[in-house]
């Protein structure tokens, strides 16, 4: 509806059988319908598209008082794609907004175009709105619907263009086999239909054959993904947003919104499994309360005074990035498993009003006058409230859903010109005539409003004559003609939008209409609101169709209409509706035929799906966003950046936040302003001051656990055990120690000769500098280093467009940041580059960002120790000129006592194999090489030097194999680089573990990292589990087997390795897995599985010294940096050489080695377990 523009589971052992089929039975059931055979590729996503909390009117309504000045909870686009392995797909979202925008689509579509080419486009993507009336709006491209919000608001457009493309994206990266189950069910008292006089005016025979004058039935799909289960639900109802009624001013998903937060986090807080019942917390989700509009304490507003009456503690500059890392839904915190992704959607809602305990008098509380809903002639009439339900249903289906989707992925689309189409329409003695449709028009009655939020003036439902005076008004804009006039009878034309196009359009004309199909289930993305019967004839004409089709497939067929999708046209309703002309009559823009347009195109649709047969796609809507006008002023004054709202919308961020206190000193977010019970509030004194007011109200739940709170502005102030603290914004500064000034890149050469990027950082306490590792990319599941492909310029490999992100975007995002924060850092740069591998602006310019000294406190180790060196001797492989297959063969001094003398060892033993006659290798870990022909070889070698040096008990042997170099199908050539190949060494996996299995028994090997190809689960698997022994220091220790290429730093492969005992050990390499904060977590993911970690170097180096103090931190116990050679090796192991020499070395970088001091350990005999 919109106000004024209402646009609101042995016969010997019988009793064996028995007890096996009562178990199956009772599995099946414990299953909830989710025992299956996958069919379909599954992907879910959600993002923020909140929007200006301040200054923006909200859309819905058309009140022009109703200004946004706070936020309620947060609004989110959610997404889900299914596709065939092998086929089509199709993405449906359906955003917290009150409508879909023909603006924002073909803006989304573009954006689609050019990151997926054709894979998604206007026929396969369906973009819907909830309807809420409690949005900001001025997101839409024609008049007649941002006259209130003084224009075009770029901010609430943008916000939800990046919200779809980034909900997008998330589904197309989540995209997994999976299975997706359907189930329906009656819900009652969720809805009344607020214009039941034009209902009743439908034939008797047609309302005889429906029980209630609004539908009542919930259609909900569930998804289910083949390793993790349920991971989203997506249902269709109709009722209208208009719980929050028109004088709120908060930004709400009203109860639509409000049910998705609830289903998601009753998901996530009963484990994703636990059936509801009424024995849980009245609202089912102990976090919140469950009324959408809860009422106030008695002793209010003297609560609110003894708060604003406490003194609160200094805050810290706030931004959205800073307010990210805090949320309380948080993705950094969340493990690899997908999140839960509910959306309530929007379907033949037109006159379906939430209010269900019915319309009265606001004055007199009699009962609304039935034809025109006015008090005595007065518009105030007013609907009461009622709280929400659909939460609770979906719930109940989602836990029973058993019809299990299969079938075809398909879809057609067609845009329309509504403002002329012709009509074919049955006649009653027979045959049939010839009608049109018109160009858009809005009647008297439009003006009057609805029960759900009243007009203004004297306008009334029902009106089809309208008066003079409003008709000399509407002259003014534009007089319609006689013709148009006759078209839209018995509508009297208040604005005839359809034929005003100054400044540009006011209305649209060019529709799209749509049909996706996920096997026997086809929705119908409809671009207006449709009542309740128009609603029930347009799904019934297209059952029919498909099932007349001749096709067997859409026999039990499952028909469903998505509203307020891909654009907006305001009402449809029936022929016989229209003729009363209440408010969505008067609202049916293309006059009284439209439904009968829709039904008959629609009908073509659906013969083209089941014929398998093309349709033409029509004209193109315009894109009329340069020519956009926008009378909202800026933000011109504002005494504390970010004081307003608008300054930073804190997008998958909040404003708000209470926080317990779990030990001494650790604050965990408990709630924030996605929460019900937290509301945050802002207001200005007056339309220009400089100053501004933010409010917290927390209505404490009875839930919530005892203990010391406190709430945070994250716009600015922090209070310590508040109440709901009112502070004046210019009050919410406090210096931080070191902030981000500026950020310069350059591209330089690493130790190839291969540009990558190094990095200034500017704070106010000096200048920092860092540069980049690179490496030879492994495969599709490591991060992407972003090169510029000329080949007129270092052969492709400059980085000139990773240094130009880091100058433009980064720089720019990251300026104004303390420093210290690294996780929301690195949460800044994964949300600039929204994909999963960091293809945007590439590993390389994201971690060139310099890396500080906090990572022990990041990551949470308290008891560091300095690693055993993994000094790299010999190489072979693909990065040297002899035919040894096996990559690398390094040392390991864990006999050692302290780091120096770990250095020493393994110098002392590099320099000793120049006896040997070897030349030292130029190009990459400065190693010897020779002509090494086997591994055995090689391994002689270094056994025979370590015994000159005396450290023969001391120093033990690492192997890299990098076995997926020369993996040849399921074979291992091991003269992959010989020019006379002989044939024997053209290896099975069996062949390669007895192969292991010998080396290990003659030599003192203590690790092999990466021994098969990095797809080989099954032989990795296999060999893992031999539990090979060696004596490590008069210790038995089982091989260390190390995955690098096997793992690549990657969580989701880490996750499968830990579940099937692959591996016991991770090769990190940062810009594999693209940041710091995500480099810590697989981290942590190796240490839960009590894997050791070997912190490594890239073969592209720099003489960045960074490593060093991120294995120190990290604690991981072993460093791989190369040979004890050439600076840019050296600058790693001197870096931790002076963590033990700190009274001799001073430098002026506070460093990690400075925080270890006397207490620095070496890691030693302990090198698997620190």
């Amino acid at each position: 509806m919109m106000g004024f523009f209402h646009f609101n589971l042995n016969k010997r052992r019988p009793c064996a059988n028995i007890c096996f089929w009562i178990f199956l039975v009772l599995l099946l059931q414990n299953s909830r319908g989710t025992l299956s055979v996958s069919n379909y590729l599954v992907g879910l996503g959600s993002y923020d598209i909140t929007g200006p909390a301040a200054d923006v009117n909200m859309m819905g309504y058309a009140n022009t008082e109703q200004i946004a000045s706070g936020v309620h909870f947060r609004l989110r686009a959610r997404t889900f794609i299914v596709a065939e392995p092998q086929g089509n797909r199709v993405v449906f979202v359906n955003l917290d907004a009150c409508m879909a925008s023909q603006l924002v689509t073909i803006k989304v579509l573009e954006r689609l175009k050019a990151r997926y080419g054709n894979l998604y486009t206007e026929n396969n993507v369906a973009i819907s709105g909830i309807h809420t009336h409690a949005g900001p709006g001025g997101y839409l491209q024609y008049v007649v619907y941002i006259v209130t919000s003084l224009g075009f608001v770029r901010q609430s457009f943008d916000v939800i263009v990046d919200g779809i493309e980034k909900s997008i994206i998330q589904a197309h990266e989540s995209l997994r086999p999976g299975s997706i189950f359907v189930n329906k069910g009656e819900l009652l008292d969720a809805g009344i239909n607020r214009s039941p006089s034009a209902y009743l005016n439908n034939p008797a025979a047609e309302r005889g054959k429906y029980k209630y004058d609004v539908d009542k039935e919930m259609t909900l799909l569930k998804f289910v993904d083949d390793e993790w289960g349920p991971v989203g639900s997506f249902n269709w109802f109709a009722t209208h947003g208009t719980s929050m009624s028109r004088t709120n001013s908060l930004i709400s998903g009203d109860n639509k919104g409000a049910a998705a937060r609830f289903m998601e986090d009753w998901f996530e807080e009963n484990g994703g499994g636990q059936a509801y019942s009424d024995s849980l917390q009245v609202d089912g989700v102990p976090r919140r309360v469950s009324n959408i509009i809860h009422n106030l304490h008695e002793n209010y507003d003297e609560l609110r005074e003894l708060a604003a009456s406490f003194q609160s503690t200094p805050g810290r500059p706030a931004t959205r990035f800073l307010s990210v890392a805090r949320r309380v839904r948080n993705p950094l915190r969340q493990a690899d498993k997908p999140g839960f992704v509910s959306a309530f959607c929007q379907t033949n809602c037109g006159d379906v009003s939430p209010n269900v305990l019915g319309a009265f008098c606001s004055d007199t509380g009699q009962p609304c006058d039935f034809n025109h809903s006015t008090c005595g002639g007065r518009m105030s009439c007013a609907m009461a409230e009622d709280q929400d339900r659909q939460f609770r249903k979906a719930v109940d289906l989602f836990n029973k859903a058993t019809e299990q989707l299969k079938g075809k992925i398909d879809y057609r689309h067609t845009y329309l010109d509504f403002s002329k189409l012709s009509v074919t329409l049955p006649k009653q003695g027979g045959g049939s005539e010839v009608v049109k449709t018109c160009p858009a028009a809005m009647g008297f009655a439009f003006a009057a409003g609805t029960t759900d939020g009243p007009g203004a003036f004297d306008f009334k439902q029902g009106d089809d004559q309208g008066n003079p005076f409003w008709r000399l008004v509407r002259n003014v804009l534009k007089t319609p003609d006689k013709v148009q006039m006759d078209c839209h009878h018995p509508k009297p034309i208040l604005l005839d939008t359809g034929e005003m196009t100054k400044p540009y359009d006011w209305a649209p004309s060019i529709l799209p209409i749509q049909i996706l199909r996920i096997g026997q289930l086809v929705i119908l993305s409809v671009p207006g609101e449709f009542t309740t019967m128009a609603g029930r004839r347009l799904r019934d004409a297209l059952k029919t169709a498909l099932i007349s089709g001749g096709s067997k497939e859409f026999k039990n067929v499952h028909v469903v209409i998505a509203g307020l999708t891909n654009t907006y046209s305001q009402y449809v309703t029936t022929f016989e509706e229209y003729q009363v002309q209440r408010y969505e009559g008067a609202s049916t823009l293309y006059g009284p035929h439209t439904l009968s347009a829709y039904i008959q195109e629609f009908k073509k649709l659906a013969t083209a799906l089941v014929t398998s047969s093309t349709i033409e796609p029509g004209l193109q809507p315009p894109d009329l966003l340069d020519q956009q006008i926008s009378l909202l002023p800026p933000v011109v004054l504002d005494g504390t950046p970010p004081a307003c709202p608008r300054n930073d919308l804190m997008t998958e961020g909040t404003f708000a936040l209470v926080e317990i206190l779990h030990g001494k000193d650790s604050w965990v977010p408990a709630y924030d302003d996605d929460d019900f019970c937290l509301r945050f509030k802002w207001s200005r004194p007056a339309k220009l001051s400089p100053r501004s007011y933010a409010t917290i109200e927390w209505r404490i739940p009875e839930s919530a656990a005892p203990g010391k709170r406190r709430e945070n502005f994250e716009s600015g102030v922090l209070c310590d055990g508040c109440l709901g603290n009112q502070t004046e914004s210019n009050h919410m500064k406090k210096a931080v120690s070191s902030v981000i000034t500026k950020v310069k890149a350059r591209q330089i050469l690493d130790s190839r000769g291969i540009p990558t990027v190094e990095v200034d950082l500017y704070t106010n306490k000096g200048m920092f500098r860092a540069s980049v590792p690179s490496g030879t990319p492994i495969g599709m599941y490591e991060a992407v280093e972003l090169r510029d492909g000329d080949k007129g310029t270092y052969l492709g490999n400059g980085v000139t467009r990773a240094v130009r992100n880091v100058n433009e975007k980064i720089s720019e995002a990251l300026i104004g940041m303390d420093p210290t924060l690294q996780s929301q850092i690195d949460q800044v740069m994964i949300d600039l580059d929204k994909t999963e591998k960091k293809g945007e602006l590439g590993a390389n310019a994201i971690l060139a960002v310099p890396l500080y000294k906090h990572i022990a406190d990041l990551s949470g180790q308290s008891n560091l120790f300095l690693p055993v060196p993994a000094f790299t001797v010999i190489s072979g492989g693909k990065h040297a000129g002899n035919t040894l297959a096996a990559q690398e063969i390094m040392i390991l001094p864990i006999g050692a006592t302290r780091f120096e003398e770990a250095l020493q060892m393994g110098a002392e033993t590099y320099h000793h194999l120049k006896y040997s006659g070897f030349s030292v290798f130029p190009c990459l870990n400065a190693t010897y090489t020779s002509r090494i022909e086997s591994i055995r070889e090689g391994l002689d070698l270094v056994k025979e030097a370590i015994g000159r040096t005396g450290y023969n008990e001391k120093i033990k042997i690492a192997i890299d194999v990098a076995a997926t170099d020369f993996c040849i199908g399921a074979k291992y050539d091991l003269d992959f680089k010989s020019p006379n190949k002989s044939g024997q060494n053209f290896k099975s996996g069996e062949d390669m573990i007895e192969m292991y299995k010998e080396l290990c028994n003659d030599y003192p090997i203590v690790s092999i990292e990466d021994p098969f190809d990095k797809e080989d689960w099954e032989h990795i698997r296999n060999f893992c589990g031999l539990g090979i022994c060696q004596t490590d220091l008069f210790r038995r220790a089982v091989l260390q087997v190390v995955g690098d290429d096997l793992l690549m730093s990657n969580p989701k492969r880490i996750e499968r390795a830990r579940r099937e005992s692959t591996c016991n050990a991770l090769l990190l390499k940062v810009n594999q897995v693209g940041t710091v904060t995500e480099a810590i977590e697989v981290v942590k993911l190796a240490k839960d599985a009590h894997w050791g970690v070997v912190t490594s170097h890239r073969c592209g180096e720099t003489e960045d010294s960074f490593l060093a103090d991120l294995s120190v931190g990290l604690a991981t116990g072993q460093i791989k940096a190369g040979a004890p050679c050439r600076g840019e090796r050296l600058a790693k192991y001197n870096q931790l050489h002076h963590s033990n020499r700190l009274k001799k070395y001073q430098y002026l970088l506070i460093r990690i080695e400075e925080e270890l001091g006397d207490q620095a350990v070496y890691a030693g005999e302990d090198w698997r377990q620190s």
